[in-house]
C-alpha cells in the first residue's frame, strides 16, 4: 500500500475572504451590543432600582359598618427594577392588616375576592387597583364617614414601606335595569 503525502494547507482568496467576513460580522456584532450597553447605562437604566410612589387612594365605605371593603391604591414604579407589594396595614381607627385579594367570579355569577398573595409591580409601569382586579381588602371602622382619609403603611419588597392616605369614599348605587 502506497500513502500519499498529505498535502499542505494553504491559503487561497476564496478561504481568506471568508475569514476576513466572519470576523469582520463578529467584530461588528461586538462594537454594537457595547454601544447599545453604553447608551442604556448612559441612560440610567443600567442597574436601576425600583422607584415606587404610591398616590392617594380610595376606600369604599360599605353598607354595613365595620365589615370588610376594599382599599384601591394606584402604584406606579419609575424605576428599571420590579418590586413586589408584599404587606399592608391600616393606622387609625381601625388598625389592622390588610389582606392583598383579587376580584374572582363563580359559576352562578356571584363575585368574590381570594388572596392573592405578593402583588408584583413591573419596572417603568403604573398598576391601578381596581374592584374588578386586585385591592386590599380591610376590616372598616364602623367611625368611617365619607371624605376621611385612612393611613396605610404598603410595604414592598426591595423598596421598603411607604405610607399613603386613602379616601373614604361610599358605594355608588347601580341603577337598576
Amino acid at each position: 500500500m502506497s500513502t500519499a503525502p498529505p498535502t499542505a494547507w494553504r491559503y487561497d482568496r476564496t478561504r481568506l475572504t471568508d475569514g476576513l467576513r466572519t470576523g469582520a460580522v463578529a467584530l461588528l456584532v461586538g462594537v454594537l451590543g457595547i454601544l447599545g450597553l453604553s447608551s442604556w447605562a448612559l441612560a440610567g437604566q443600567a442597574g436601576s432600582p425600583a422607584r415606587i410612589e404610591v398616590r392617594e387612594g380610595r376606600v369604599l365605605l360599605p353598607a354595613v359598618p365595620g365589615r370588610p371593603t376594599n382599599a384601591y391604591f394606584p402604584v406606579v414604579n419609575t424605576g428599571g427594577a420590579p418590586d413586589r407589594l408584599v404587606s399592608a396595614t391600616v393606622r387609625g381607627a381601625s388598625p389592622g392588616p390588610a389582606e392583598i385579594t383579587r376580584h374572582r367570579m363563580n359559576e352562578a355569577n356571584g363575585a368574590y375576592r381570594e388572596p392573592n398573595g405578593p402583588l408584583t409591580v413591573p419596572a417603568r409601569t403604573e398598576l391601578a387597583m381596581s374592584r374588578s382586579g386586585t385591592a386590599l381588602t380591610v376590616r372598616a371602622s364602623p367611625q368611617w364617614r365619607p371624605g376621611d382619609r385612612i393611613t396605610f403603611d404598603l410595604t414592598f419588597e426591595r423598596t421598603g414601606p411607604i405610607t399613603a392616605d386613602a379616601v373614604v369614599t361610599p358605594l355608588r348605587a347601580v341603577p337598576s335595569q
